[in-house]
């Protein structure tokens, strides 16, 4: 099995990787960065520059009840305040925790809310409320400029959310650069281009979702919040376009539901199992065939939207935090926030078909731990993974390292996973962000943010680099039309 304890050093003399041109990996010194002496494969693409504002955003974010003092200790007074704060839950967790009330109040209290909870929980799986707040503290637990990035699926554009509830789109041979935003579109998550259009994006946000028009040959720099197509949601924690572009797919890590959105007819559906917790991870297969649904939980969905059925997985300890689908559709990895390893599930043709034939998901890399010769700590919980569309290059980013490990992948006859090279940045700098562009025919272009918000280019190039074509989707009004005569709930596949 591969592993980062043997993969190629990283060199002594302070130099930094740039690029790689057909297997060898090219360095050069921190203060002559020049990329162009080895490849002018990315001399048009747009350069990605992050203002002070954005780098510098301190807007506090606090509830109105860490700004408002508690007033009087009264009985009464603290009674109503619970009430209107969070209702019935919140009196009878004031009333069980108030020293000066009588042993049988407070016991009886107690029980109440222990009940009131279970009820609670209950209702989660029969209704399907689409308002779920997300606690502001997950929002904030990260401090990186950059929040999300996204290169579209055809063209040389990449969608840049930051901090400061901003989307700017960088796009080649122009150098005007769109802002989206608005005073609604708050605490953003996410962004994601649709596929098979020119220039609407998808944001997600605390308010739903935002699905934005950009005429590409327009010169204005600050596009009209009136013309963005609003679904609310509260509170979209991830999304994902289905490859022809008419479904999008939204979730939330605290719902046990998707909400599956027609967006041009602005029909909606939810979909719906019992068990499981949130749905934190969607992912769809290039062909459209499948689309992962990962909980938070140990419980991940594989769904065949042909049917809409799906089928259920365990991992074997945490729950689902990264994935990436082969270009075929045929292979998932996916990797959990407690093991260092890279799981695959290899090989889907028996799957909706026989149970008994059903494939287990099998380690393919050791992500352990692991401190190089030279001082650097690389492995561990994985932050972030992504696989070019040649399927050819897997990069992945670790929580608190500062490294970037880059894997050499191949599909035929079978998997194979085999050490690449290191990635490291400029001093202090560690890697918040990574993605692959979608339309680099050369070979694969790895777009990395570092925490300071510097945006850089990491462009591997094949001799023999050649494009893989998108798969065809289902269509979207049979899938709106099976949903739409189906329950809410689904039962497994017999």
């Amino acid at each position: 099995m591969c592993s980062l304890s043997i993969f190629p050093l990283i060199p002594g003399d302070g130099q930094i990787p740039l690029c790689e041109v057909d297997g060898r990996v090219q360095y050069s010194t921190p203060d002559f960065l020049n990329l162009h002496l080895f490849t002018m494969s990315v001399s048009d693409h747009p350069k990605v520059i992050l203002t002070k504002d954005v780098l510098h955003h301190s807007t506090p974010r606090v509830f109105a009840g860490q700004v408002f003092l508690p007033g009087s200790d009264n009985l009464v007074h603290t009674i109503q305040d619970a009430w209107y704060e969070n209702g019935a839950g919140q009196v009878l967790q004031v009333l069980s925790e108030r020293e000066d009330m009588w042993v049988f109040f407070k016991i009886v209290a107690k029980y109440l809310l222990s009940a009131y909870k279970v009820f609670e929980k209950a209702m989660q799986y029969v209704s399907v409320p689409r308002h779920v707040e997300v606690p502001m503290e997950d929002y904030e637990k990260c401090s990186e400029p950059v929040v999300h990035m996204n290169w579209h699926p055809e063209c040389t554009k990449l969608a840049v959310a930051t901090r400061d509830d901003t989307v700017t789109l960088f796009c080649a041979n122009t150098s005007v650069n769109p802002i989206l935003k608005a005073k609604a579109q708050r605490r953003i998550t996410c962004v994601a281009w649709r596929p098979l259009t020119s220039g609407e994006l998808a944001v997600a946000c605390s308010e739903g979702v935002y699905v934005w028009n950009v005429d590409p040959t327009t010169f204005v720099t600050r596009p009209a919040f009136s013309s963005a197509i609003h679904l609310p949601f509260s509170y979209v924690t991830n999304l994902a376009w289905s490859p022809q572009g008419d479904i999008l797919m939204i979730c939330n890590s605290q719902a046990p539901w998707m909400l599956v959105w027609e967006v041009d007819t602005k029909r909606s559906v939810i979909l719906k199992r019992v068990g499981g917790g949130g749905v934190s991870l969607l992912s769809w297969s290039p062909d459209g065939s499948k689309l992962l649904a990962a909980t938070n939980t140990k419980l991940l969905r594989v769904w065949d939207t042909s049917k809409w059925t799906c089928e259920s997985w365990w991992t074997a300890g945490g729950s689902v935090n990264c994935a990436c689908w082969s270009q075929n559709g045929a292979t998932l990895l996916f990797t959990t926030n407690n093991e260092p390893y890279i799981y695959s599930l290899p090989s889907f043709s028996p799957v909706f078909t026989d149970k008994s034939k059903r494939p287990s998901a099998c380690m393919a890399a050791d992500l352990t731990r692991v401190q190089l010769p030279s001082g650097y700590l690389v492995g561990g919980e994985v932050k972030g993974m992504t696989w070019d569309r040649s399927n050819r290059r897997l990069a992945l980013i670790f929580k608190d390292s500062p490294l970037i490990a880059v894997f050499y992948t191949c599909l035929r006859p079978q998997l194979q996973i085999s050490p690449g090279f290191f990635i490291k940045g400029l001093c202090d700098e560690i890697p918040s962000f990574i993605c692959f562009q979608n339309n680099f025919a050369e070979g694969a272009n790895l777009t990395i943010c570092w925490s300071n918000g510097r945006v850089q280019y990491f462009p591997m190039i094949f001799r023999d680099a050649q494009m893989t074509p998108r798969g065809t989707a289902v269509s979207c009004t049979a899938i709106i039309n099976r949903l739409n005569d189906c329950s809410y709930y689904y039962s497994p596949p017999s």
